[in-house]
């Protein structure tokens, strides 16, 4: 509506030198109005954003990275277990080929960075930890754990899904 009254007005000027004072007017204010609305949008979802990560923050001493995009928190303990399946599959697939994929409630250690040849998935909280290796049904075997070192005892599975990977290439 303003930018019709401005319009009008403009057009209704008489001399040259009236309508370029006015079009830096109206140029300029349009510019200000525009501004104000994006700043008044970005100050709102700043807002937003904070008032959700309130009170969600990790304890820094679990922390190893984080990716602040998707508030995925990697604990040191899912990477020393992925190191540990790494370290049981030395010898049976090329190690470039596994990968650690973090996600908010478990971590996957999967074959060449495919969510479809996932080798194992950790699900690692504060009271109880569990790795997970598919199989022949959907959610596969869950295998509760009490420590980190505890996945070397799942040795034969791990490389059993491997080899099930490898020879579905």
């Amino acid at each position: 509506f303003v930018l019709f009254i401005l319009g009008q007005v403009y057009k209704g000027a008489k001399t040259k030198k009236v309508r370029e004072s006015f079009s830096i007017i109206a140029h300029e204010a349009f510019r200000e109005f525009i501004n104000d609305r994006v700043q008044k949008r970005l100050k709102a979802a700043l807002d937003n954003e904070s008032d959700e990560t309130k009170g969600d923050e990790p304890d820094p001493s679990d922390v190893v990275g984080i990716q602040p995009e998707s508030e995925i928190v990697t604990t040191e303990d899912e990477i020393l277990g992925y190191h540990v399946v790494k370290s049981i599959l030395v010898g049976h697939v090329d190690l470039d080929r596994v990968f650690l994929m973090d996600r908010a409630s478990y971590c996957n250690v999967l074959l060449d960075n495919k969510s479809r040849k996932a080798i194992c998935r950790f699900r690692f909280t504060s009271s109880k930890k569990s790795v997970q290796i598919p199989g022949e049904s959907a959610s596969g075997e869950k295998i509760s754990i009490d420590s980190i070192n505890d996945i070397y005892n799942l040795k034969d599975r791990l490389k059993d899904r491997v080899s099930w990977l490898l020879a579905q290439e």
